[in-house]
């Protein structure tokens, strides 16, 4: 802008000068746009007379089509038919005449030979009658051949029962039948002999039982007689320790020793561990202070150092960067074009001050000077207004070096302060150790683990007291156990481990002989019972023994009376099975035999009645006649199949005539309904006629069709509505005219375009020499200039404070939503890392770190605080899982539901984890939808037990 005004004032302009070239331009673009304009006149005169041209064939065109279209104006405007498909109606109807003679001639020659056939329902009657006694006459065909073998099978099956009946000593005996048992009865003959068997061998096992208890007896006896008898003169020594409570006694009193031995030791080498270079202690030294404060104190020393340390590096650092804004400074200021702020003060001082003394003398000599101080004051304060970005430079870097000062001596005082408090410190931290008789030169540390061991030494020794007070009752008790064991055995400088030894050797051997003679007086006595037991059982065996016998022979009188005294037993319960057998088998011939002739019989009733009439079958054998029977009958059934099915044939013959009829008719209709679409005048009567009709009307619409396009396309060359408007215009005029008048105004389109061309020249010309101007319209157009400049800036200082105060607005939004939804979120994330973590992080929360918020966790063991990039990798992936979950939480209780995907960020986890993480997959599961994808059958196993029947399992 500073540039603008200075051209401003120096620009020289002739206005005169400036509105003559003006007009001179304004004539030349007035003659330019009259030359247009009859340029364009002659243009449009020019495309008329074309169109019109044009116009003149296409009408032309019409009135040909018209004429062609005159002799069809009485076929329809629209006509669908295809005449192809009259053809195929034509051929349709030829094949459908012919088919109904093919059909007419075949019916005739079926019910020709239908009538030839003689009809026997009879015979159909017969043949029902004859299938229903089909079993029973194969069942005679079959028993012609069987039944004399079946006799003969009989005869020899009784002969069989009659051999074995002589096996057993039963002979002549002609009804073998009677020696036929019932199974049941059998079974309990064989019962009752098998009695007497068992019977008879019970009792000599009770013999041979009862003979071996009695040695057993004797045995026990003789065992007995060979122990010792029981003695006196050893003492009763158990009663001794159990009275006493030995075993606890001597038990409790190895511990209590070796307890006081390893606390007395560890007493001795926590006072050992207590000397130093130079010093050592045999007893334990007096403490000047705990290790906690010792502890505290030597922290407190090394965080001086650190604060010291610190701020003399931050005093370096702000002297240094101090230095640095001095150079700056220097370097702005020292550069030859740099005008400073005192320079431009005391320029400006010097022209109000010539300014003043110009106005006191109003002379020209004063006003030369005047002028000569303002000149260099403008042109200074041209210059620092181009140098605005250096000089605000130099002030905030002046700002800065100012506070640098400030700071530098902040830190120096700061510095003081420090250096006398660890002096402090380290004063009271040297003093302890000389109380305690240690060297002053000893470290803080150092210090501090000593004092740590005199505490430790200290608990040490207080232990040794306390496990003596406590050893001294067992102590006591195992004394007083040795000296009444001492005199029992008459060891009276034994130890007490030695006599319980003694005293236990001889309290197991007397316990030993009490126990044999007690197990072999048990012996003795359950020798005796048992032998007893065995008498008693051999006497019953006998009894019963002699109970079956008499069994036994009663029920041989009952099945053989005398007869049975000869039958072998138990062989001869064999052979009344195989008899039993045989009369089962005999049995069922029997009833095949019979079964045989009355199916004989019966077929012989049932063709009585219908053969009684037919001399041929009456001498035939009954199976015969029934074959022959059945032979007639089919016969019969045959030609009357034949009747039905030519019937059936006709039938279908005459429905096929019928459909063939139906479908002439349609042909017929068809035809009629296309050739109601034409005039009466217009020949229709045939199918070819109609055809050479449809035709021409084809060729009427194709007419019609194109007469209306070439009419739009009329309408369009003249640009009018209507065919008529078009007709109207081309009646006035004349085709030769058109082109000659056209030929004009093509010379005198040239003509214009020469003069259009020294139109634009001469304005051109005009416009040059106006802009070549350097006056008036110069400074008009500096000015515009200069306040456009002055809106624009205007214009960008208003967006700036606009955009700025948005900014800060925004991040006041931003910072308050966090605030006011980032508790619940961070809720939500804590208790779900809390849960996947197993509760080895208690909580979450956030640290600033310069303009940015630092997410930490904080572990539950000591409550150390930790970011994300210093936790393991699965410890990050249940921190990123947790907030995504919280995330989802929040988003679904806003109404927003998605699907939750996790690909196998398990994999890292613990088995504990891993079951956390599938219980919260689980939660979110009964919100939305909860997909997890693994290559891991395990997170499978875990996911089946946690989830239990909420989870499906899909194998890709």
């Amino acid at each position: 802008m500073d540039d603008v005004t200075a051209q401003i004032r120096e620009a020289d302009i002739s206005v005169s000068d400036y509105r003559n070239r003006n007009q001179t331009l304004k004539d030349a673009e007035a003659l330019e746009k009259e030359v247009r304009e009859e340029r364009q006149d002659k243009i449009k005169l020019q495309a008329s007379l074309e169109a019109i041209a044009k116009a003149f064939p296409v009408s032309t065109k019409i009135a040909e089509l018209a004429h062609e279209l005159n002799p069809l104006q009485h076929f329809p405007i629209d006509l669908d038919i295809d005449p192809e498909e009259l053809v195929e109606l034509s051929k349709r109807r030829v094949l459908l005449e012919a088919e109904q003679k093919r059909l007419s001639d075949l019916i005739d020659e079926k019910t020709e030979e239908r009538d030839a056939i003689v009809s026997q329902p009879k015979m159909v009657q017969i043949l029902k009658k004859l299938g229903d006694l089909r079993e029973l006459r194969d069942r005679c065909g079959t028993a012609a051949t069987d039944l004399p073998r079946r006799q003969i099978q009989r005869d020899e099956v009784i002969e069989d029962m009659k051999r074995g009946l002589v096996d057993i000593g039963l002979k002549s005996v002609d009804m073998p039948d009677q020696f036929v048992f019932d199974l049941t009865y059998l079974r309990e003959l064989e019962l009752k002999f098998q009695a007497v068997s068992d019977a008879d061998a019970k009792l000599l096992t009770a013999e041979e039982e009862e003979e071996n208890a009695l040695k057993t007896v004797e045995a026990a006896g003789r065992t007995l007689a060979g122990l010792p008898e029981e003695t006196g003169d050893v003492p009763d020594i158990q009663k001794v320790l159990d009275l006493r409570n030995a075993s606890y006694i001597v038990t409790e009193a190895t511990k209590a020793t070796e307890a006081q031995r390893l606390v007395q030791q560890s007493a001795r080498r926590a006072l050992s561990l207590l000397s130093l270079v130079g010093k050592s202690f045999e007893s334990m030294p007096e403490l000047p202070l705990s290790s906690e404060d010792a502890s505290t104190l030597a922290r407190d020393v090394e965080s001086a150092k650190g604060a010291v340390s610190r701020t003399e590096d931050e005093l370096a650092g702000a002297e240094e960067a101090a230095e640095q804004l001095v150079s700056r400074i220097d370097a702005l200021e020292d550069s030859g074009a740099f005008i400073t702020d005192d320079e431009a003060i005391a320029l400006r001082s010097k022209r109000d001050s010539l300014w003043n003394e110009h106005l006191g003398d109003l002379s020209k000599p004063s006003a030369d000077l005047f002028e000569t101080a303002m000149r260099v004051d403008d042109a200074k304060s041209l210059a620092r207004h181009s140098q605005a970005k250096e000089l605000a430079e130099v002030r905030q870097l002046k700002v800065v070096l100012a506070e640098a000062h400030s700071k530098s001596l902040a830190k120096k005082i700061a510095i003081e302060k420090a250096n006398s408090r660890l002096d402090t410190l380290q004063s009271e931290l040297l003093g302890h150790p000389s109380a305690a008789g240690l060297n002053r030169d000893l470290s803080p540390t150092g210090f501090t683990d000593w004092v740590r061991k005199v505490e430790a030494a200290r608990e040490q020794a207080i232990a040794a007291e306390n496990e003596q007070v406590a050893a001294a009752p067992v102590l006591e008790a195992a004394e007083l156990l040795r000296k009444e064991l001492a005199r029992a055995l008459h060891a009276p400088e034994a130890t007490l481990d030695a006599l319980v030894a003694m005293a236990s050797k001889i309290a197991a051997e007397r316990e030993k002989t009490k126990i044999e003679r007690r197990a072999a007086q048990r012996t003795v006595d359950d020798a005796e019972t048992e032998h007893l037991k065995r008498a008693n059982k051999k006497t019953v065996a006998a009894g019963t023994r002699d109970e079956a016998k008499s069994v036994w022979s009663k029920a041989l009188e009952d099945a053989f009376d005398d007869v049975g005294r000869v039958v072998p037993f138990p062989q001869a319960f064999e052979i009344f099975r195989e008899i039993r057998e045989l009369n089962e088998k005999l049995l069922g011939i029997l009833r095949q035999i019979h079964g045989m002739e009355a199916d004989q019989k019966a077929l012989n009733e049932a063709l009585v009645s219908v053969i009684a009439n037919d001399p041929e079958l009456a001498d035939m054998p009954t199976t015969d006649a029934y074959d022959a029977l059945v032979s007639k009958s089919e016969a019969a059934i045959k030609s009357d199949g034949m009747r039905a099915e030519l019937s059936s044939e006709i039938e279908v013959a005459e429905d096929s005539r019928r459909s063939a009829q139906g479908n002439l008719d349609d042909v017929d209709a068809q035809v009629g309904l296309s050739a109601a679409m034409f005039d009466a005048a217009i020949p229709t009567g045939t199918v070819e006629e109609l055809r050479k009709s449809v035709l021409r009307g084809s060729r009427a619409i194709e007419l019609r069709d194109e007469i209306a396009s070439l009419s739009s396309e009329l309408c369009s060359v003249l640009n009018v509505k209507s065919k008529s408007d078009a007709e109207e215009i081309l009646e006035r005029e004349s085709l030769s005219e058109a082109k000659a008048l056209a030929h004009e105004v093509k010379l005198d389109l040239s003509s214009l375009e020469e003069s259009l061309t020294t139109a634009i020249e001469n304005r051109t010309r005009a416009k040059s020499d106006l802009d070549a101007i350097t006056g008036d319209a110069d400074v008009a157009m500096l000015v515009a200039r200069r306040q456009t400049i002055e809106l624009e800036m205007e214009s960008v200082i208003r967006d700036f404070l606009e955009l700025r105060i948005g900014h800060l607005m925004a991040d006041e939004a931003i910072r308050r939503y966090r605030d006011k939804h980032r508790s619940e979120m961070m809720e939500a994330a804590e208790a779900a890392f809390t849960e996947l973590t197993t509760g080895a992080y208690s909580g979450l929360t956030t640290q600033i770190e310069g303009t940015n918020e630092t997410l930490v966790a904080t572990q539950s063991s000591d409550g150390a605080a930790k970011q994300a990039h210093a936790m393991s990798k699965g410890t990050r992936f249940q921190l990123y899982l947790a907030l995504r979950a919280a995330a989802y939480e929040q988003m679904a209780e806003n109404g927003t539901v998605l699907p939750f995907f996790c690909d196998d960020v398990f994999e890292t986890f613990d088995e504990d984890r891993t079951r956390a993480a599938c219980g919260l997959m689980r939660r979110i599961g009964l919100t939305g939808q909860a997909v997890y994808l693994t290559h891991h059958r395990h997170v499978v196993e875990i996911a089946k037990d946690v989830c239990g029947v909420d989870v499906r399992i899909h194998e890709i």
